[in-house]
């Protein structure tokens, strides 16, 4: 992978949110979870000490994380392999290399946003399509997952008019190398 040490294990957490985003059943194969620098050896055991590394340790709980949202959202799991329950909101920003897609299913709607170079954006716009009200569920540049803390800690509201022919769009934080999960509240109707 590219880069120095952090930007290393900032990538495998951009890799790994992206792999758990898309559509599709997850492997994670033979302790993947440890972030190990050598391939996995049939011959030799994991090298569990990896987890008394900070860094590696925290590869570990944004996997167990992501896992959990994985169980927890329909959104995940339901129907994934119906093109219906997948969006592309932002596909071909070459310039920054930023990408976004939505995964939604009856009442879970989840928005993925991924900035995949090393620039940090205070406010970025990326068009959605349902006005509301959303919670970032996961930002792999948590200091827990060994980031740098650049995330979007308020609940973001939309606004009229979005990118990419969007009816609304949201204004976040986008972590240089990172990823983020957003989840759009749901109003329960009395």
């Amino acid at each position: 992978m590219w880069g120095d040490y952090d930007n290393k294990f900032a990538l495998l957490r951009n890799l790994y949110a992206y792999q758990f985003g898309h559509p599709g059943k997850k492997l994670n194969f033979m302790g993947n979870e440890l972030g190990s620098f050598d391939e996995w050896n049939e011959q030799r055991s994991l090298p569990w000490n990896l987890l008394t590394y900070p860094k590696h340790d925290s590869v570990r709980r944004l996997c167990r994380d992501l896992n959990l949202i994985y169980q927890a959202e329909d959104a995940m799991k339901c129907e994934e392999y119906n093109p219906v329950h997948f969006h592309w909101l932002m596909v071909d920003n070459a310039d920054q290399s930023v990408f976004a897609f939505e995964r939604e299913f009856g009442d879970s709607d989840l928005i993925f946003i991924y900035n995949m170079t090393p620039n940090f954006y205070e406010s970025y716009d990326i068009g959605v399509n349902h006005e509301g009200t959303y919670d970032e569920i996961l930002n792999t540049d948590k200091d827990v997952y060994g980031g740098w803390n650049q995330y979007n800690g308020a609940p973001l509201q939309t606004a009229a008019f979005g990118p990419e022919n969007r009816p609304f769009h949201l204004t976040v934080k986008l972590a240089s190398l990172g990823a983020c999960i957003l989840k759009r509240r749901i109003e329960k109707k009395k």
